[in-house]
């Protein structure tokens, strides 16, 4: 008893009042919380996912810039988890993605009803840890416990592949890379996970390694309203990016010891040179061109329809070296790739972007 009296007195100097008192609330409460999270309900449907998807390939989809260059229209027929503001994307594509997760508190507190009404719904497998350890998040006091909501239980403190026990998760793709094994997947195909992550410099410091951004204008993510104006999470610096990056070299590590599944990272450039990287037109090389395009085209085909490229060539211009306040004036246009990367924090908040599809954007407005 006098020892564990020490170690509150040692964390009332420390913390102060309030946040001591906060600590042993949440230590008292995990415990009826993970009792919760462990019902039967929770349990068979685990069961159920084990190796549900044996021998199959499935996408792990970061959220950074890369995105903009990478053909996602592609996936359609193809297995993906996806992560946190995903929705955002869900305008420019035909699909979504079989599974979702989401395991930060700040996210999930921040994004709960967007999630609920735009992700949940969407989505056949969303995967949350049931409490947060380190932010004194409940996560399932802020998510509707639906049936396609899986619950997972964060207080391992190791890498782990038996599900619901997971290790930490600096970052989200960590929960994906002990998720996935389990259900069954032999390949994993890593996308959108750059990794060269900037400071975040318009925005209102928090506590913990938290920020809010004052403005649409995220430079890590697809999409500059990402984690935009009043949006919360946490700034990449460059010792959270070491921590993330051991962490990512540790996983590579335990899935050989633990797993027969193999990762390879598929993104378009970045940093992340942690797993093998393999091309990711390598991996669609039976489709036919006209196959590619109606894959591409069915994204917009509902709002824009046309049957062959040569078709859109001919209804839409491409254009070239033109300002962006003569762009606002049409409602529809095609770049080239380069031209659209440049401008797309831009151009996204008037136009839908579609592609890129041999090297080009079709953007329509919204």
């Amino acid at each position: 008893m006098n020892k564990h009296f020490k170690k509150i007195k040692a964390k009332y100097e420390k913390d102060g009042l309030a946040l001591t008192i906060k600590k042993i609330y949440t230590f008292l409460t995990a415990y009826t919380v993970r009792y919760l999270t462990y019902n039967r309900s929770n349990q068979k449907k685990w069961k159920a996912l084990k190796d549900a998807y044996k021998g199959k390939r499935v996408f792990l989809i970061g959220n950074g810039p890369s995105l903009n260059e990478t053909p996602l229209y592609m996936l359609k027929n193809e297995y993906a988890i996806c992560f946190n503001r995903v929705n955002i994307l869900f305008e420019r594509l035909a699909w979504r993605p079989e599974f979702y997760a989401c395991v930060d508190g700040t996210v999930v507190q921040d994004n709960a009803d967007e999630i609920n009404k735009l992700i949940l719904p969407e989505v056949k497998h969303a995967f949350f840890t049931d409490f947060h350890m380190f932010q004194f998040d409940n996560i399932k006091k802020q998510i509707d416990n639906r049936p396609n909501v899986q619950w997972l239980y964060s207080g391992v403190s190791s890498f782990s592949v038996d599900m619901p026990k997971i290790g930490p998760c600096p970052t989200v793709a960590l929960a994906a890379l002990q998720i996935l094994p389990y259900l069954g997947f032999s390949e994993i195909y890593i996308l959108g996970m750059d990794m060269n992550y900037k400071i975040h410099t318009t925005v209102k410091e928090m506590e913990h390694n938290q920020i809010q951004s004052e403005d649409d204008d995220d430079p890590n993510h697809f999409d500059p309203r990402y984690f935009g104006k009043g949006k919360k999470y946490h700034q990449p610096t460059a010792s959270v990016m070491d921590n993330t990056f051991k962490a990512l070299e540790n996983a590579r590590e335990k899935l050989k010891q633990l797993t027969t599944t193999k990762v390879y990272n598929a993104t378009y450039g970045g940093i992340m040179e942690v797993f093998e990287r393999v091309g990711f037109d390598t991996l669609f090389t039976s489709y036919t061109e006209q196959e590619k395009f109606d894959l591409f085209a069915d994204s917009f085909r509902p709002i824009f329809p046309v049957k062959t490229f040569d078709e859109l060539n001919e209804k839409v211009e491409t254009l070239v070296d033109v300002e962006e306040d003569q762009l606002k004036q049409l409602t529809h246009f095609m770049l080239n790739k380069a031209e659209f990367l440049k401008k797309s924090g831009k151009l996204i908040f008037d136009y839908i972007p579609y592609g890129p599809y041999q090297d080009k954007y079709l953007l329509i407005k919204r």
